[in-house]
């Protein structure tokens, strides 16, 4: 019962409402726009771990912790701000047998990317594992899994990226010790490399990733209290290394509940935004929160 209380008020610190917030850092700017909860009469719905956006900032994809998705149109009013989002479609993801799993063991779904031709790579933990998908309601492919075996339970591939030349990025929650920066490891070819290191920054853990039009990759990080999540975003450029880095996001409590997904996409305006998306962890309590920022 304590830790359900807890729980409760947390939710209840992360839903106060904010009209903006700002981060500098080598004159970078974060404002926030819009944050809208979505919600539908749907069986099952919540659980968003992962957001994919179009280039035209209309199309969105969420991938739920419970092996499904969902894909909607945003709507958006004069300012550009989200006010609703139109539910297109909706299935559970199947795997590489062509079944649709149910053991909580294989559908734990936390990361999504959309590679340059279209094909939709999705990365999973406690089973740890990235499939690549033609489309999300067809048999995916395999892709080679032997780094990530020995990654903690429960605690694997959050992050999934793609960088501007169609690679994919994948980056486990925790990096194992305190001391440990998080690994990033790079397809190439068929073979993942440990490419890069994410500074590591206690107590929090990496909750999503993208690689936005400006090449640069961004970081979601997270911080369950027991009393409220905290969100962060920084980003890096990249080359041999992470190098330049920006705290885009600072560390806050109750900005955009349960921060689980990110991505970017450019505006009309040549505006750079990045989109959120919260995990309400199945919870009355809790939103399947949108927040949008713009980065100038």
């Amino acid at each position: 019962m304590k830790q359900r209380l807890s729980a409760f008020f947390g939710a209840m610190l992360c839903m106060v409402p904010l009209s903006s917030v700002h981060a500098q850092q080598s004159g970078t700017e974060a404002q926030l726009l819009s944050q809208f909860a979505w919600s539908e009469p749907v069986e099952g719905w919540g659980g968003f771990s992962a957001i994919a956006i179009g280039e035209d900032g209309q199309q969105i994809t969420l991938i739920s912790d419970r092996g499904t998705y969902v894909q909607g149109t945003v709507q958006r009013d004069a300012q550009g701000e989200i006010f609703d989002v139109e539910l297109t479609t909706q299935g559970a993801l199947r795997a590489s047998t062509g079944d649709v799993p149910t053991n909580l063991r294989f559908i734990d779904a936390e990361g999504i990317a959309v590679r340059p031709d279209g094909r939709i790579a999705v990365s999973f933990e406690r089973t740890h594992r990235v499939m690549l998908f033609d489309r999300l309601d067809g048999v995916p492919n395999h892709l080679n899994r032997d780094p990530f075996r020995a990654l903690q339970n429960n605690s694997g591939l959050e992050a999934l990226a793609v960088d501007l030349e169609g690679r994919l990025l994948a980056i486990p929650e925790r990096s194992g010790t305190l001391e440990r920066p998080f690994p990033v490891w790079r397809l190439e070819g068929t073979e993942w490399v440990h490419r890069f290191d994410v500074p590591r920054l206690p107590p929090y853990l990496v909750s999503g990733a993208e690689v936005g039009p400006d090449g640069r990759l961004y970081i979601l990080e997270r911080h369950f209290t027991g009393f409220s999540f905290g969100t962060r975003v920084r980003s890096f450029a990249m080359g041999n290394g992470l190098s330049d880095e920006r705290l885009v996001i600072p560390a806050q409590f109750g900005l955009a509940d349960n921060a689980e997904g990110i991505d970017l996409w450019r505006d009309g305006d040549g505006r750079l935004r990045l989109i959120l998306i919260a995990d309400d962890n199945f919870n009355f309590f809790q939103r399947s929160l949108i927040s949008e920022f713009v980065l100038d």
